[in-house]
């Protein structure tokens, strides 16, 4: 194929790739999508390849997550871990990563806001240099962390996103106008998630914690009235929360943990915030979600490189792989 025929297919892929189907909208697009891309893994070989656990670069790892830990994600939808609860294969890295971060956030004023959200920003990761982003990345693909997303998605996960957000302080809105991931709602990118978050400091009413709904008092809000994720004034608002269902307000000391699906648990976050929160996030899905679709699935190999990055966005933050590895690459 000569490379006029590649410069046009490139620029159809890249069409292509700009429309938005949202096929994570409704429960019916949801069941046809998944449909779909398991109907691909099974006609390309890849449906065992996936589901097959672990890699060379996590087998040195011997420990597993704790069983009631997982019993508990899956019954409840989230799990919190004091840091004294920490595994003690995952407490030095624990403790380092909360330290080098604080570093970096403190060496760092700038911020980007790449949501759009002024209550919850990431902090720009073209301030950090690769052997941070290395040690974060080398932290969230911790076997413990792997073993969790494993059980929990019933597959080999796929980790999305590494970031450090802020919630600056907005005490000051006085009229209270909550907007965005403010008010009640649940994901859109995969029908279950794996969401870790880290808090940097001690985190109380006073930062705007992450509040959150169990999964079990959630089914009848999302499934069962036409909830539309990603629609303007459904996807997100208050009114969503079941009547007499218990908000988890999750407080807690510098280094507690925070497991949990945002997708099938109705959440929200940084409201009220007086003193700012500073946390570390990640996002494990499975490697068909509706956010990170594996188009480079469907091309050849000589093309698969310019859709990966839809499919594996921590390729953005290291295009050379100087630190990813098949827990981030969608392949």
């Amino acid at each position: 194929m000569n490379n006029r025929t590649r410069q046009k297919l490139r620029s159809v892929y890249k069409s292509i790739a700009k429309l938005d189907l949202k096929w994570y909208q409704s429960p019916i697009k949801r069941s046809a999508y998944k449909i779909f891309w398991r109907s691909i893994e099974i006609v390309t070989g890849r449906k065992n390849k996936i589901r097959q656990i672990g890699g060379p670069m996590h087998s040195q790892f011997t420990f597993s997550a704790n069983p009631e830990q997982t019993k508990e994600l899956k019954d409840c939808g989230f799990n919190i871990l004091k840091p004294n609860e920490v595994p003690i294969g995952l407490v030095e890295k624990h403790r380092r990563i909360i330290r080098l971060s604080l570093e970096k956030i403190d060496g760092n004023s700038e911020i980007s806001n790449e949501a759009s959200k002024k209550y919850l920003v990431t902090i720009d990761h073209k301030k950090f240099s690769e052997e941070y982003l290395s040690e974060l990345y080398s932290y969230f693909t911790n076997q413990y962390f792997i073993n969790i997303a494993t059980n929990y998605l019933g597959e080999k996960p796929l980790l999305t996103e590494m970031k450090v957000l802020h919630s600056p302080p907005n005490i000051s809105n006085k009229n209270k106008a909550f907007s965005g991931s403010q008010l009640w709602h649940s994901d859109f990118d995969d029908t279950k998630v794996l969401k870790i978050f880290v808090y940097l400091s001690d985190v109380k009413t006073e930062n705007g914690p992450l509040e959150i709904i169990s999964k079990g008092s959630c089914v009848e809000s999302i499934y069962n009235k036409k909830y539309r994720w990603g629609t303007r004034g459904i996807s997100h608002n208050d009114s969503l929360a079941p009547k007499n269902a218990i908000t988890n307000s999750i407080t807690g000391p510098q280094g507690t943990i925070i497991l949990a699906d945002t997708v099938n648990c109705l959440h929200r976050d940084s409201r009220s915030v007086k003193d700012s929160k500073y946390m570390l996030y990640a996002n494990y899905s499975t490697r068909t979600s509706f956010r990170h679709a594996p188009v480079n699935w469907l091309l050849p190999r000589f093309l698969s490189e310019y859709s990966m990055h839809l499919s594996s966005p921590l390729l953005r933050i290291d295009p050379s792989r100087y630190f990813l590895d098949k827990i981030a690459i969608n392949n």
